[in-house]
């Protein structure tokens, strides 16, 4: 008998509405925690770096040591999928992808990066799972243009908000033009896991978006990047 069976788990195709408000608060608090509090990349550098290690010590004892995978279950089992049990759980991704993010790109190119896998991730699963029960528009991953849909509808907003905060100088032109190809990336890269890329979105979606965003002000000659001076 498989390890999973032993626990009674959501399924990767359960709608699991506790795991996609906990993902969605947990996202929110780290990248707004690095916003508003945290003012020295290098700092931020280090306390991410810390907290990746240090959760991902912990999913190595929960996957390699019985005693602790049954505690860890107990305690986490609300937030984990039955498929996670004996293998690295999304967390653990989106805490590799967050210390990744912060550590390569500037402060407002992270946090809107981890602004897309915060909120636009969930919100194409729950509008993915939702339609793939009907069988609409579904792909051999599993996954759903719908949910894709969803997650360039929420990741577009979020652009279009953070842009008019943080960079209200932008043309609407250039505000424009980021909030689309941005959210076209992270769409695209919800879109394509697990199966045409053998990665997590949690990790896929901040890392692309970054790189995009940071190659996308360089060669336009915006200033997007360059205010990784001010948060250095």
């Amino acid at each position: 008998m498989k390890e999973e069976v032993k626990y009674n788990l959501p399924s990767r195709s359960a709608m699991h509405p506790v795991r996609k408000i906990w993902h969605a608060l947990a996202g929110l608090t780290i990248s707004l925690s690095y916003y508003y509090l945290i003012h020295s990349h290098l700092y931020a550098s280090l306390l991410y770096g810390l907290l990746f290690v240090g959760y991902g010590g912990f999913e190595y004892a929960r996957i390699n040591f019985p005693e602790i995978r049954k505690y860890a279950v107990a305690l986490f089992g609300p937030f984990l999928r039955v498929h996670e049990v004996s293998t690295y759980s999304g967390s653990f991704y989106f805490m590799l992808g967050t210390f990744i993010t912060v550590l390569l790109y500037s402060k407002p190119v992270a946090v809107l990066s981890l602004l897309y896998v915060a909120l636009g991730d969930p919100v194409a699963s729950a509008v993915g799972i939702y339609n793939v029960e009907r069988n609409q528009w579904r792909l051999s991953n599993g996954k759903s243009l719908l949910g894709t849909f969803a997650c360039f509808v929420v990741c577009f907003l979020v652009s279009i908000i953070f842009f008019s905060i943080e960079l209200h100088w932008f043309s609407l032109g250039s505000i424009l033009l980021y909030s689309v190809t941005a959210s076209i990336v992270a769409s695209l890269a919800e879109l394509v896991c697990p199966i045409y890329l053998p990665t997590d979105d949690n990790f896929l979606i901040p890392v692309t978006c970054g790189a995009f965003l940071t190659i996308l002000s360089f060669f336009l000659q915006t200033p997007f990047v360059v205010l990784q001076a001010q948060s250095a």
